[in-house]
């Protein structure tokens, strides 16, 4: 099939990061974004310096897409990824899904009890964790791809800049659980009840300085309380469109979230990285050591916890995105 133009629906921060890696590194394409206004995945793609052909739209805007190939991410932040495979689907447009994380892969294109799945042509994974969930949900035909993201914050890594300080991950909780569930406390804890804990648990992690880098969604003043809360703890906040996430995990010996990428990023880069999820009405889908996976930090000891010693698995998965976009894969499954 022959591509003029590939048209991508993105919003949150998450696939908007993924894709932008891949685009950044094959920009001789033409691409036209369609998103959300004032989405991450716009302040993504100015970081990146990609101008991109760019139509925002609404829920109950009317649907165009003028090419013959979609590649498309599901979002929390609405439902629009239906609609627009199924638009797709009706206008026989070529529609691929790239799958950016390890969580509800048999319910995220899943609305109303219909599902979405066979009206994809394909589903895109860029490690072998994903790969493998995947293929558990029937998520296929599947393509392999060189998560150039991860590549390129490898090469940042640099273990001469670590400083014994703890870096907290900060997530959306609180509103997810709310736009999901209808119900903030779904989860019976939030980020800032988890953050609370953390800081009065201080001594457990070693260090008295804790960084507090907040989500692409998280308002500048989040976390500022904190501040007269905890004088005795030397508390900095970063803003993640100011702060690289790969600085952030570099000058920092422990990294501690809930369910957010990074912390898969952390871990890889060879950090103590900590999944945190104080409930048992949710499970970490991070693939991390199942030590690192903590619900209480009771009786936490860093010396049980592991650390990677090498990425082999991450550099060698998947082909080159250019080498997709000229394969013979592009067509209708």
């Amino acid at each position: 099939m022959s591509i003029k133009e590939i048209a991508l629906f993105l919003v949150d921060a998450g696939p908007s990061e993924l894709m932008a890696s891949l685009i950044k590194k094959n920009s001789q394409n033409n691409y036209h974004l369609y998103t959300k206004q004032d989405s991450p995945a716009i302040t993504i793609f100015k970081k990146y310096g990609l101008k991109l052909k760019t139509t925002l739209v609404q829920e109950e805007d009317n649907l165009i897409v003028t090419t013959n190939f979609m590649i498309v991410a599901s979002s929390w932040q609405t439902k629009l990824h239906f609609r627009y495979i199924n638009y797709c689907y009706q206008n026989n447009i070529l529609v691929f899904a790239v799958l950016d994380h390890w969580v509800n892969y048999d319910t995220r294109f899943i609305d109303n009890n219909i599902s979405y799945i066979d009206k994809i042509d394909r589903f895109i994974v860029q490690d072998i964790f994903a790969y493998k969930k995947a293929v558990k949900y029937n998520l296929t035909p599947i393509i392999k791809i060189k998560n150039q993201y991860l590549l390129n914050l490898l090469k940042e890594k640099n273990k001469k800049l670590e400083k014994n300080q703890l870096l907290f991950l900060s997530e959306p909780t609180t509103e997810v659980a709310l736009k999901t569930y209808k119900d903030p406390n779904y989860w019976e804890f939030n980020e800032y009840n988890a953050l609370n804990n953390i800081l009065e648990n201080i001594h457990i992690f070693r260090t008295n300085t804790i960084i507090i880098r907040l989500h692409p969604s998280d308002d500048k003043n989040k976390y500022n309380y904190l501040i007269d809360k905890f004088k005795n703890i030397n508390i900095i906040i970063e803003l993640p469109n100011i702060q690289p996430l790969n600085n952030s995990i570099n000058k920092s010996k422990i990294v501690i979230g809930f369910d957010t990428y990074a912390l898969f990023v952390a871990y890889i880069f060879g950090k103590i990285s900590i999944s945190y999820l104080p409930t048992k009405k949710r499970v970490c889908s991070i693939p991390l050591p199942k030590n690192n996976k903590i619900t209480t930090l009771k009786n936490l000891h860093l010396d049980n916890l592991k650390i990677l010693k090498n990425n082999n698995e991450i550099k060698n998965f998947g082909e080159e995105f250019s080498v997709f976009l000229s394969s013979n894969l592009i067509t209708k499954k």
